[in-house]
């Protein structure tokens, strides 16, 4: 280990035993804390540069160290410029937060920072972590707030600017329309498709306040690039019509429409490409807001298909839709059909329960007789399942619940006897008649000194009869 390892390990000791008690940590302290954290921006290891932010982030959300921040403003912007280079892409949800945290408290005098690290914040817009993106464009609407509230923005502090250049007047026109739309003049895809999804997320968040003159150039611009060659910026550009389409007003689209639909119609003429879909979606949603005959007239010839089949489809989907209610309603009706269902349930719980019986009715003279006749033989039937049920005319017809009772009655004896002739009792010949307990035999081994394994122990699985080692049917758990 080298002495600049050893010393950065340390630092992080250092850190990790200040951060809990930073209320309560005087100027020095805090002071030798921002020196430690600070020091460790530029390092490139992961672990020390995710600790540094972390530690800037904690200052911010407390007030004792917060207050000490906002006094050393100026020295952190310049340490977070430097550090820009050397953050490693893990890091970089940390250091965002960390820029958030320090562009929420910029003084309103000096935003000199905001062009500084607006590059960082658009590239950050496409970073392979779900998190880093969403705060890359939080801390863009945040710049917007800012840029909006007015401000001057010194251009000689921005790291590679003139130093003659003059200082410019803070405001969300200057903020969307010069420095984020420079990022379209970028010499890779990659930058320009970055621009383009900021550019979309500014837009929907402050279509209210941006200049109508300025939003028809961005909008006659934007043209280009649905017709670019590079797929990458061709994504970026369907989404950006997407959201115009979408959040901008009415008449601001209309003006355009000669215009957006030829250039998005040209990527669902390619049988491969996967733009089809975002295509018909946006051709969806000009449907809803313009009508069926005002896109029409944009359309060329040769793509009106497109138009028939959307509108096919969403007849379709009305007309299924419209069935599914009625099914549901006549369903709902055929359930609660009160006289209907209780007199078809009423007939089948009859005609179960009776199944076994000669007749459902007998008069009352065979009623009679059928009775003497009993009592003159004096017997009882010896056949098992010989059940007859009478149903006197003076008698009121027993009602369908108290038959299913006496039904699932009758089937859970039946269960409770199948269990019982199918369950095995190992030592029943030690149950003593008269007492509790075993009780020895003669020529046999003592109670429980042996029992079978070949019924006691089975594969995992294996069907057979259950094991009781009491004579009481308490079942043993089979071992595997």
């Amino acid at each position: 280990m080298d002495i600049d390892t050893a010393s950065s390990n340390h630092s992080l000791e250092e850190l990790d035993n200040v951060l809990g008690n930073l209320s309560n940590l005087n100027d020095n302290s805090l002071n030798q804390t921002y020196l430690t954290a600070t020091s460790l921006l530029c390092e490139e290891n992961l672990l020390f540069q995710k600790k540094a932010y972390k530690t800037l982030n904690k200052f911010f959300s407390n007030q004792n160290s917060k207050a000490f921040l906002l006094q050393n403003l100026d020295d952190l912007q310049k340490k977070l410029s430097q550090a820009a280079i050397v953050t490693v892409s893990a890091a970089k949800k940390d250091r965002l937060i960390t820029l958030i945290n320090v562009t929420k408290h910029l003084p309103s005098s000096d935003l000199h920072i905001i062009p500084d690290i607006l590059s960082e914040a658009i590239l950050s817009t496409k970073e392979v972590n779900a998190k880093a993106r969403q705060l890359a464009y939080e801390l863009l609407i945040v710049m917007g707030n800012k840029m909006k509230d007015g401000g001057i923005v010194i251009m000689n502090k921005i790291s590679g600017a003139d130093q003659d250049s003059s200082n410019v007047n803070a405001s969300i026109d200057e903020f969307v329309f010069r420095m984020v739309v420079a990022g379209l003049a970028a010499t890779t895809p990659h930058m320009i498709s970055a621009t383009i999804t900021s550019l979309s997320r500014l837009i929907f968040e402050f279509k209210d306040h941006l200049d109508t003159t300025l939003t028809h150039q961005l909008l006659d611009t934007m043209d280009r690039f649905v017709r670019h060659r590079d797929r990458e910026v061709v994504k970026s550009a369907l989404g950006f019509v997407k959201v115009v389409v979408i959040s901008l007003n009415v008449e601001m689209v209309s003006a355009h429409l000669s215009q957006i639909i030829p250039g998005i119609l040209m990527w669902s003429r390619e049988h491969k490409s996967h733009f089809k879909a975002k295509v018909k979606h946006i051709f969806e949603r000009l449907l809803r807001r313009f009508g069926y005959e005002v896109i029409e007239q944009h359309t060329p010839e040769p793509d009106r298909k497109l138009l028939v089949y959307i509108r096919k489809q969403k007849a379709l989907t009305k007309r299924k839709k419209k069935n599914n209610m009625q099914n549901k309603k006549n369903l709902v009706k055929d359930k609660f059909d009160s006289d209907s269902l209780s007199r078809s349930l009423r007939n089948s719980i009859l005609k179960n329960a009776y199944a076994d019986n000669d007749s459902l009715f007998e008069s009352e003279s065979e009623s009679e007789s059928s009775d003497d006749g009993d009592e003159v033989a004096g017997k009882k039937s010896n056949k098992k399942n010989e059940k007859k049920l009478w149903i006197k005319e003076d008698d009121e017809i027993p009602e369908p619940i108290d038959l299913i009772a006496k039904r699932n009655a009758k089937i859970n004896s039946n269960l409770k006897r199948k269990h019982k002739e199918k369950m095995v009792t190992v030592g029943k010949e030690y149950k003593a008649k008269n007492a509790e307990g075993d009780v020895k035999r003669k020529g046999k081994p003592e109670p429980y000194a042996y029992v079978p394994l070949t019924k006691m122990y089975r594969k995992s699985g294996q069907k057979g009869p259950k094991i009781s080692l009491t004579s009481k049917g308490k079942v043993q758990k089979r071992r595997n």
